[in-house]
C-alpha cells in the first residue's frame, strides 16, 4: 500500500482497535463490501469499505483477526449503502449480520429524484465532476496482496456516499419523498433477512434450451448436476468448469449419437480431464439410461390462475394512466408501477384499496399514488 494513501488498511486487531476508537461515535457510516463471486463457487465478503466524516477505511476480513466486534458495532449504525441488497446478502451470508438501525441507499434516493443515471459512478461524475476508475472491477477480491489500484478502487467505492446522502436527502424531503425512500429501504431490508431456496426443477434450465427435446433436456439436467458437483468439488464458478452452450452442445450430440456423445464434434474444456472427465461420461451415461417417463417437460407447469379475457386492454389501460402519472410527479414509470405488478392487479382484478395493500407487492406510497387509477381502471370491468 502506498504511504500517500488517504484511507487506512485494517488487517490486524490492532489496527481495528484503533479505527473503532476514532470512529466509535459515529451515528452512521458508508459502507460497502467487496466479494469473490466472480471467482469462487462460495461467495463471501473479501473487503469492507467504510467512510465516516471525511475518514476512509479498508477492512480485510480475511485477515488472521477476529472482525465480531466491529460487525456487532456495525450492526448499531445507519448504513450508507449504493444498491443495498447485494451487500446486505453478503454480510449476511458471511457474519450473519443484521442492520438494526436501517439504511440509506443512494441508489434508491436517486431514482424517486428521476436521476436519468443512478449508478454510483454516474452520481459522483453529477455532484463532483470526478470519473471513477473502473479496471478493478473484475479482481479477484480473495487474493493478497492487493495492488495499490485495487484498494483505491475499493475506497471510492464510499468516498462520497456521505455527501451524495446530504444532497439527496434534502432533494427528497424538498419532494416530500423522505417517507417513501425509507419505506424502500426497510423493504430492501426486509428482502435481505432469507434467501429463496433453490427450486431443483428450475435451476438447471440455462439459457438456450430453446427447440430441445425432453430428451435433450434430460441430457441437460443430468450435465448441469455434474457442473454444479465439479465446480462446488473446486470452489470455482459453474462457467469455469463448462460453460452453457458447452453443455446445450453436448446434449444435443449425446442425443443423436448412440456410440460416443463426447466424441470429436464437441470441444471439451481443457480442464475436462481425468477424474472430471470420467464424471462426465458417467453423467452422460445416467441421461442415456432415463426412460422417457423421467425426462423433464418442456415447460414447468405454471400456477393456475385466474383469466379474463380483458386482462390484456386492462394492462394496457393501467400501463397508460400509471404512466401519465409518473410523468406528473416527474417518476419513472417502473418506479411508480412496475409492469409485472400492473399485469398481476390486472389479472386478479384488484380493485379496492385494501386488496392493494393486502394483494400486492406494491409499497404504501405507490398504492396512495395509483389507487385512484386503479380503482378507475377495474371497476366496472366485466369481472368487477
Amino acid at each position: 500500500m502506498s504511504k500517500d494513501s488517504d484511507f487506512d488498511y485494517i488487517d490486524s486487531a490492532s489496527t481495528l482497535n484503533r479505527m473503532m476508537l476514532t470512529i466509535d461515535s459515529a451515528s452512521r457510516v458508508a459502507l460497502d463490501t467487496e466479494a469473490n463471486s466472480l471467482h469462487n463457487y462460495y461467495d463471501r465478503v473479501c473487503l469492507i469499505q467504510l467512510s465516516y466524516d471525511g475518514q476512509h477505511y479498508i477492512i480485510d476480513p480475511l485477515a488472521s483477526y477476529d472482525l465480531r466486534p466491529f460487525i456487532d458495532w456495525l450492526s448499531g449504525r445507519t448504513l450508507i449503502l449504493h444498491g443495498a441488497d447485494f451487500d446486505l446478502r453478503m454480510l449476511r451470508s458471511t457474519f450473519d449480520f443484521r442492520p438494526e438501525k436501517g439504511v440509506f441507499d443512494t441508489m434508491l434516493a436517486a431514482q424517486l429524484l428521476n436521476y436519468e443515471r443512478f449508478g454510483l459512478g454516474a452520481l459522483v461524475e453529477e455532484f463532483f465532476d470526478v470519473k471513477l476508475p473502473k479496471g478493478s472491477q473484475k479482481s479477484n477480491w480473495a487474493q493478497r496482496p492487493l495492488r495499490d489500484s485495487q484498494l483505491s478502487y475499493a475506497a471510492d467505492d464510499t468516498r462520497y456516499l456521505e455527501s451524495i446522502t446530504d444532497t439527496l436527502t434534502d432533494q427528497l424531503e424538498t419532494l416530500g419523498r423522505r417517507s417513501w425512500h425509507d419505506e424502500w429501504c426497510e423493504r430492501i431490508v426486509d428482502a435481505t433477512e432469507s434467501d429463496e431456496p433453490r427450486d431443483p426443477e428450475r435451476q438447471w434450465r440455462i439459457k438456450g434450451l430453446g427447440g430441445l427435446s425432453r430428451h435433450q433436456l434430460a441430457y441437460v439436467r443430468e450435465l448441469w448436476k455434474w457442473r454444479d458437483q465439479e465446480a462446488q468439488s473446486v470452489d470455482r464458478p459453474a462457467f469455469m468448469v463448462m460453460g452453457n452452450q458447452q453443455i446445450v452442445a453436448i446434449a444435443v450430440n449425446a442425443d443423436s449419437e448412440s456410440e460416443d456423445p463426447l466424441n470429436g464434434n464437441v470441444r471439451l474444456p481443457k480442464t475436462c480431464t481425468g477424474k472430471r472427465l470420467s464424471a462426465l461420461k458417467e453423467a452422460v451415461s445416467r441421461a442415456s439410461s432415463l426412460g422417457e417417463e423421467d425426462w423433464p417437460p418442456l415447460r414447468l407447469k405454471r400456477e393456475k390462475r385466474a383469466s379474463y379475457p380483458d386482462t390484456k386492454a386492462l394492462v394496457e389501460s393501467l400501463k397508460s394512466a400509471c404512466g401519465e402519472k409518473a410523468a406528473e410527479l416527474n417518476l419513472s414509470p417502473s418506479v411508480l408501477a412496475p409492469k409485472a405488478t400492473l399485469t398481476a392487479l390486472a389479472r386478479n382484478h384488484v380493485s379496492s384499496q385494501e386488496d392493494l395493500f393486502h394483494e400486492s407487492t406494491l409499497m404504501n406510497w405507490q398504492v396512495k399514488e395509483i389507487r385512484d387509477i386503479v380503482e378507475r381502471v377495474l371497476v366496472g370491468s366485466p369481472a368487477s
